[in-house]
């Protein structure tokens, strides 16, 4: 299978039901009790998971299942994508490819490169390296106004 990661660094975890039941696989971040189809029990979780870069492309591919559902013709394409400056070839030109190739269209015409947060190290904030700011705790200690001000300057159309 294409993309697919024997590892799960935050990828999406794969569920088959069962060799009696309807043989569909359930993709899920959270652990599955059912299938998502049929609702049978009698489910496996598949050894493999799909890459955190493969799985760029679901919030595209859903919609491609059913084409003449609304909601794929009012969102599809999109205006904008504001995404991270280092992941715009692992993430966004995925997207870009999946979007072009499944529905002969871009998916997003404009794609802003947001900042990336950095502490006084230098180094880059991730969840991944623990050294996140906890914006619930920063709304307590400075207040709503001042903790939203701290992640959305640089953040906007020409600047």
């Amino acid at each position: 299978m294409t993309g697919v990661s024997a590892d799960n660094s935050g990828g999406a975890t794969v569920y088959r039901s069962g060799m009696y039941s309807c043989d569909h696989m359930t993709v899920t971040v959270e652990d599955a009790d059912k299938c998502d189809s049929c609702g049978s029990t009698d489910i496996e979780q598949d050894d493999d998971v799909l890459d955190t870069w493969f799985s760029s492309v679901f919030g595209l591919i859903r919609p491609w299942v059913a084409r003449k559902n609304f909601r794929f013709k009012y969102f599809y394409p999109t205006g904008v994508l504001e995404t991270g400056y280092d992941i715009l070839f692992f993430w966004v030109a995925r997207m870009i490819m999946m979007g072009i190739e499944n529905t002969g269209q871009v998916p997003f015409p404009t794609v802003f490169p947001a900042r990336l947060d950095s502490r006084a190290t230098g180094a880059k904030m991730s969840k991944t390296r623990g050294n996140t700011l906890d914006p619930l705790e920063l709304i307590d200690k400075y207040g709503t106004m001042p903790s939203v001000s701290l992640f959305t300057p640089g953040d906007c159309a020409g600047q």
